[in-house]
């Protein structure tokens, strides 16, 4: 075509530079601007050998793209247009904004609060609220981030920042943060008709933002008494008195500089600690449907943190330390508790979890649910309180010790 250059088609990850951009950023950005195959790495598909215009991308399985290949049908002009488009839209950088989203916390966020990289306060005025104390509150948090010429990245940005965020916050604040997921399930629901009779509804999961538009800056914050931050070494002292009080959510001082730190930790225990924070959060989510999935994403949390190949034996190269020494011996450093008398209930809980992951059992609301429950199931929920209660102690007291000196008494976690 006569004014369009020729496109090396056999090297458009770098004409298209896609190596310079996030891989899911430029995933969902093809997926809104031309039409797209996705396929597996080490699959040729059927769309290589047809004439069609559509590109063919080509993802691991961890989800990174691979290679792009156009079709036979793609023209020169069509490729020259989608690479001007992502480097006016992805790559030339817009206005920092803050995206405020829904969030729920067990306890009420009655009050505000904001640092320079994100903040929380309550819901507007008129924006449904539960009429009972334990249960998901509902407020606004907003994440500080850098927007593009497209809705669709400039979602995907939000969502995962604000995302990031909540599981960060659920650990330093001892409580469970969340964040609407992107799917959102139809349950049948009891609900109340227009003269209050009893109903039944297929209704689907989810709260509507009710003011949760962008901003600028967190200067909407100000409009709220600020929230009640303690000092750190008496928020994250044991018992953890940070949580001493069920009436609203508080803060230790100084969170957005903590919470910043956590985003420069090396990039592996970065790795590793967002790992260990995303299991935590799935036990949040599967524990009411499956006690036994629960527990084992409680032990996975952990097993996340834990050094991958272990100390051998200078000898005959073996492991010195089994999987199940190595869980108990870092939550039995970790936690508040004599090390010695923690490490045999530990290796219990570690066995627990291999018959429960390895298909050999399984608690006993899941196996036999149609079972009132007995003294057996009172004792498996204790055992799994005792769990949660060392894992969240356990992970919180190494992530401060990552994040600033293990001896500083700023943190008030002397070890």
């Amino acid at each position: 075509m006569i004014g369009v250059a020729k496109v090396d088609r056999t090297n458009l990850r770098q004409f298209l530079r896609f190596d310079q951009l996030q891989n899911e950023e430029l995933v969902a950005f093809l997926r809104t601007k031309i039409h797209i195959f996705e396929q597996p790495a080490d699959v040729v598909p059927w769309a290589e050998k047809e004439p069609h215009d559509r590109l063919i991308v080509y993802r691991d399985q961890a989800g990174k793209i691979r290679r792009i290949t156009p079709g036979k049908l793609t023209t020169e002009e069509t490729l020259h247009n989608l690479r001007a488009l992502i480097k006016s839209e992805l790559m030339q950088a817009g206005a920092e904004k803050v995206a405020w989203t829904t969030a729920f916390s067990p306890v009420p966020v009655l009050n505000s609060f904001s640092c320079d990289t994100f903040g929380f306060r309550p819901m507007r005025e008129g924006a449904p609220q539960p009429d009972q104390l334990v249960a998901e509150h509902p407020f606004l948090l907003g994440v500080k981030y850098r927007s593009c010429g497209s809705a669709a990245i400039n979602f995907l940005r939000a969502f995962k920042s604000t995302t990031r965020l909540s599981r960060i916050l659920s650990v330093l604040l001892q409580r469970r943060i969340w964040v609407q997921t992107r799917t959102l399930p139809h349950h049948w629901m009891y609900v109340r008709d227009a003269e209050g009779s009893p109903a039944i509804r297929w209704l689907q999961r989810g709260y509507s933002p009710f003011g949760a538009e962008e901003t600028d800056d967190f200067e909407v914050c100000s409009a709220y008494a600020p929230v009640f931050a303690m000092k750190q070494n008496w928020f994250f002292s044991y018992p953890p008195r940070g949580v001493g009080t069920d009436i609203s959510l508080v803060v230790p001082e100084s969170l957005g500089e903590i919470v910043e730190r956590f985003w420069t930790l090396p990039p592996d225990r970065l790795c590793k600690a967002e790992l260990a924070m995303g299991w935590l959060s799935m036990f949040d989510e599967v524990w009411s449907a499956s006690e036994s999935s629960g527990y084992i994403a409680l032990i996975s949390s952990i097993e996340c943190l834990l050094d991958v190949k272990g100390k051998t034996c200078n000898e005959c190269g073996q492991p010195v330390e089994s999987a199940t020494q190595k869980f108990a011996s870092f939550l039995a450093k970790w936690c508040d508790s004599d090390e010695g008398a923690l490490i045999a209930p530990l290796k219990k809980y570690y066995s627990r979890r291999s018959d429960l992951a390895h298909g050999q059992e399984l608690y006993g609301k899941d196996s036999e649910p149609w079972l009132r429950p007995d003294l057996s199931a009172d004792k498996e929920r204790e055992e799994a309180e005792h769990l949660y209660h060392f894992v969240n102690r356990g992970f919180l007291r190494w992530l401060l010790a990552a994040m600033f000196d293990e001896e500083s008494e700023t943190t008030g976690m002397q070890h």
